[in-house]
This record gives structure tokens, C-alpha cells and sequence, in this order.
């Protein structure tokens, strides 16, 4: 008798086991109720295509001495680059480069540059003649009767220049003539004899900066965290819904997981699949670009402020094999924010990595207030620069130059996107306010 009820006490306890067991992975929550089966993960948006994936980081316009520079999200700068990518689309790429003679005089120069790269050729929106390549720069001239195309590639691949006809003429001095630049403060370009004149230090420039002359004004912004529907969210990620857990951490994050992959949310969104670390990355640029644009659409959606700034093909520290790395920027009438709206990492066999954290602009929380120049925002980081360094070694690297919009709280936890300069300097970041030039982190405490 006394081993009977052994072995029926031994029973119960095989049979309270499965049963835990079966609650733990099949149990009656909430995010498991609403969960489905699909063989494929929801698409928060449609892809965009190609063309619209890769665009200008800036537009350079220049008439005589004076110099405009226009970024993603202002007016000019969607005109023009609207308007030359439709001439993109129709220039004919010459079998001889001897057909272009250079313009002895330009009655004006518009400069476009690319990061990315600006795909052309067969399958591509532009010159789809023209041997397959990728180009960093593009400048139109334009003279008295004639007017030109002058493309340059990534290292030096590619160097040609194409006539425009007639019509193609007439529609670049139309878009010129067309410009709104009543209200526009021209720019111009640093160089080492300027910065020199200024700060009597030999520079070496890592970039091309362009930057205001004196008399801009910006408004401070009220920007709020996107706001994302996480049921859908967790679709785009997850194809079986049935075997996502979620734990909640003390700081208030959630975390999702199956298993194998894993999605973070708290300020943003975080998320990782690291058996897909193994794969390789072998697509081509323009798949590439294709990928990068349609996992952003997918994945919380491709707002029209972001731009995509890069794509790369890189190798990880204590990684075997090469991933794609793409970053978008998030930017306001011209300007950039100083943080990544999104990152994300992918091979062939998909996305690996990737960060969210958009915010959307609300409004101008204040008027227009004047920014502090480029000079004496240049000679405020050097004066720090100089007390955190005991001395400086010329030429120093300026690595980093930039009028820029920066996230911060205000009073009631509100947030605002600060006007900032950006300057680095031998590896030293310094942003300041725009107005005033204090630092950002003591703005609003």
C-alpha cells in the first residue's frame, strides 16, 4: 500500500511538471492570446524604390561669389534634387568624353554630393547608359549657351563629363531662376588658409565643411519620442507569435524574445537575432540600397524627415564574417539631428541588428533667435580643446563642423531639439548651443 501511494504521489508530480511546463510556453497571457501563426513577418509600410532611397547629403548653388547650401527637408533642396534627378534620368552618356569642352565661363555652379554613393547605369533611375558605377559628386555649369554635367566617382573609378542639350539646358537655368533665395544666408567653404587667418593653427580637414556667414536664425523645437502600434511592431519581427515571451526589466524596459531573437523597447526600440552573425554579405551596392530601405520600411516605417547617410560594407571586432551597416539621420528645414534616428546591421540572411530612436518635430517652441558665427564657435572649442590638452599638435584634425539640431529636456520633462554646433577636434567633441555657445548639457539641467 505504501508503495502504491509512492508511486501515485511520483505520478502527480510528472504530471504537475508537464503541466507547469505546458503554462510556462503555452499559458493564458495576454501577448499569447492575441498571437498567430504566418509564414512571413507583416510589412509595416511599402518599400520605397531605388530613387527614392538615395538622395544628396547637400546641394551646393553658386552664383558668382556667392555660395548656397541647402540640406534634406528645405525647400530649395527638394526642388533642385527633384528636379535633377528627372535630368539624371534623361542625359545621354557619351561613347567619347571628347565630345564636352569645358566652359571657359559659368554663369553658375550647382553641386550635388553623395553619401552613399549615387548608383548609375543599366537598372538604376540614372544615366541608365552609362557604365555601371557609383558616384560621390555631380556638377552642373552652366555659361552663356551651353551648359554641362560633370560627374566624378567614388576613388577616382569614374571621371566624365556630358553636354547637355538644348531642352536639358533650359530646364537646369529654369531651375535655377526658380530658386526661393530671398530668405537663404549664404555659406562658404573652409579651408586651411581661413582657419588659419583665425585661429594661427595649420589644420588638416577630414571632410568638406560648408558653413553660414553670419545673420542665421533658428527657432528651438519641441519634438516628441515616435509613437509605434506594438502589436504590429511585434509582427514585423516575430513569425510565430505563440513562442515570444515577454519580461519585464526594472528600469521599465520590455523585452520580447523566442528563443533566438530579441526586441527591446525603451527609449527606442533595440533589436538582435545573433545567429545570424554567421551569415555572409554578399549583395551587390544597388541590392544593398534596395535591402537597407525596405528593412527600415518594414520594421517601424521610413518617415519623410530621414535620410539615409550611409551604407557600408564593414567587419566587426571578433566578427569572421563582413555585414552591411546603414544609418539614417533625421533632419529639419536643412539640418541635421546630432543623433541616428535608425541603425541597422544585415547580411544574406537578413536583418542582424538594429536601432530605433525618432523623434518627430512638433513645432517651433520659440522665434527665430540669431546663432552665435562659425568663428567664434571654432574659437570656443579650441579654448577647450586647450585646456584638456596639454599641447597642440599641428596640423590638428578638425573632424567635425556643423550647425545641427540636438535632443534635450526642458521644464516638465519636455523635450526640445536645441540648435547646436557641432565641432570635433583630434577626437574631442565639443556641441555648444547655437545661441550663446553653452555647452548642451548645461542648457536645461
Amino acid at each position: 500500500m505504501k508503495e502504491r501511494l509512492k508511486c501515485v504521489f511520483l505520478f502527480l508530480l510528472v504530471l504537475s511538471s508537464l503541466y507547469m511546463t505546458y503554462r510556462l510556453w503555452f499559458g493564458p497571457r495576454h501577448l499569447e492570446e492575441v498571437a498567430e501563426y504566418r509564414l512571413e513577418p507583416v510589412q509595416l509600410e511599402e518599400p520605397r524604390p531605388l530613387s527614392e532611397i538615395v538622395a544628396p547629403r547637400w546641394i551646393c548653388f553658386q552664383q558668382g561669389d556667392t555660395l548656397y547650401h541647402f540640406g534634406p527637408g528645405s525647400a530649395p533642396y527638394e526642388q533642385l534634387w527633384n528636379g535633377v534627378a528627372a535630368l539624371l534620368s534623361e542625359l545621354t552618356y557619351p561613347n567619347s568624353q571628347d565630345e564636352f569642352l569645358p566652359l571657359e565661363e559659368s554663369h553658375f555652379r550647382m553641386t550635388l554630393s553623395f553619401r552613399p554613393l549615387l548608383p548609375i547605369g543599366e537598372g538604376t533611375p540614372w544615366l541608365p547608359g552609362a557604365p555601371p558605377a557609383q558616384l560621390s559628386e555631380i556638377e552642373f555649369r552652366a555659361g552663356e549657351t551651353e551648359a554641362a554635367a560633370i560627374l566624378d566617382g567614388a576613388a577616382g573609378a569614374l571621371e566624365a563629363a556630358l553636354s547637355l542639350d538644348q531642352w536639358q539646358g533650359q530646364e537646369l537655368a529654369r531651375l535655377a531662376a526658380e530658386l526661393p533665395l530671398e530668405d537663404v544666408t549664404p555659406c562658404h567653404r573652409l579651408d586651411q588658409e581661413k582657419l588659419r587667418e583665425l585661429t594661427g593653427l595649420q589644420f588638416s580637414l577630414a571632410d568638406e565643411f560648408i558653413v553660414p556667414e553670419p545673420g542665421l536664425s533658428l527657432s528651438v523645437l519641441t519634438v516628441r519620442p515616435e509613437e509605434l502600434d506594438m502589436e504590429t511592431l511585434l509582427d514585423t519581427f516575430f513569425f510565430d507569435r505563440r513562442l515570444v515571451r515577454e519580461i519585464r526589466e526594472r528600469d521599465g524596459a520590455l523585452i520580447y524574445t523566442d528563443g533566438e531573437k530579441g526586441l527591446r523597447i525603451r527609449e527606442g526600440l533595440d533589436f538582435s537575432f545573433p545567429l545570424r552573425e554567421q551569415e555572409r554579405a554578399t549583395a551587390d551596392y544597388a541590392t544593398a540600397l534596395n535591402t537597407a530601405g525596405r528593412l527600415l520600411s518594414w520594421h517601424g516605417g521610413w518617415p519623410e524627415a530621414l535620410r539615409l547617410e550611409n551604407l557600408s560594407l564593414i567587419r566587426e571586432a571578433n566578427r569572421q564574417h563582413m555585414v552591411y551597416y546603414a544609418c539614417w539621420d533625421s533632419y529639419y528645414d536643412g539640418f541635421p539631428f546630432t543623433d541616428h534616428a535608425a541603425t541597422l546591421y544585415f547580411n544574406d540572411g537578413g536583418l542582424v541588428k538594429y536601432r530605433r530612436e525618432y523623434y518627430k518635430t512638433l513645432g517651433e517652441a520659440s522665434p527665430p533667435a540669431p546663432v552665435n558665427s562659425y568663428q567664434e564657435a571654432l574659437l570656443a572649442a579650441l579654448n577647450l580643446y586647450q585646456e584638456q590638452e596639454a599641447e597642440i599638435k599641428e596640423p590638428l584634425a578638425l573632424e567635425e563642423f556643423a550647425l545641427a539640431y540636438a535632443v534635450a529636456a526642458g521644464e516638465a520633462d519636455q523635450l526640445y531639439a536645441f540648435p547646436v554646433w557641432v565641432i570635433r577636434l583630434d577626437g574631442n567633441e565639443y556641441v555648444f548651443k547655437a545661441a550663446g555657445l553653452t555647452l548642451l548639457e548645461e542648457v536645461h539641467s
